[in-house]
């Protein structure tokens, strides 16, 4: 079962990839990931800031970048996006800032190197 919801969350947010883009703000990451932690909205949540996390990570790879942030070995995905709720709800007034700096500016105020 949990396969079949998996695969169709994977449809959804291939159908509606434009989503993701450069326009996708703090409002927008706020609503995905605070209204509905079960469906659609959950999901792209989670693939969204999974997603500025790996891009983050990869880009700072070889050392040529001084990390952003610096996580424990044990956090999650969920402790992310907790993380990055509490931001916005702690930061209403920059919640039309784009949300990939929101995601980086709150992993980056949690995690400080």
């Amino acid at each position: 079962m949990k396969l079949r919801f998996l695969i169709a969350g994977l449809f959804v947010l291939l159908v509606s990839a434009p989503s993701f883009s450069a326009n996708t703000d703090g409002n927008t990451l706020f609503k995905w990931c605070s209204l509905d932690r079960d469906g659609t909205a959950a999901l792209r949540c989670l693939v969204f800031v999974d997603g500025v996390f790996e891009g983050i990570q990869w880009s700072e790879v070889g050392g040529q970048a001084k990390p952003s942030f610096c996580p424990p070995a044990n956090a999650n995905l969920a402790q992310y996006v907790d993380i990055v709720v509490l931001w916005l709800k702690n930061n209403p007034g920059l919640r039309t800032v784009p949300a990939a700096a929101v995601v980086q500016s709150a992993l980056r105020q949690a995690f400080p190197c």
